[in-house]
């Protein structure tokens, strides 16, 4: 993947602190001439990768952070919290 953005993120498990990353690569024009935006985020246990698409490469873009967005939201576990520049709005499109 040849990457267009990163964000790192904190996770707080009951004290415990690690980083979560979220990798946007860069729109590619796909086999059928649309746009696709790989989204990859690694810290969460396992690792979560998808695909956005788009017919150019800025909704693809606009749909890969959706995609993390609503990954990072559904995120869910007990004495768990995400952070970013120790703020809970983690600044996806959601």
């Amino acid at each position: 993947m040849e990457l267009a953005a990163t964000r790192t993120l904190l996770l707080d498990e009951r004290g415990n602190r690690s980083e979560v990353t979220v990798l946007l690569g860069r729109p590619q024009r796909d086999e059928h001439g649309d746009f696709a935006c790989p989204v990859e985020i690694t810290g969460l246990g396992e690792e979560h990768r998808y695909t956005s698409h788009g017919v150019d490469g800025i909704q693809a873009l606009q749909l890969a952070l959706e995609t993390a967005g609503a990954a990072l939201d559904a995120f869910d576990r007990p004495g768990a919290s995400l952070t970013w520049n120790g703020e809970p709005d983690l600044g996806f499109l959601f």
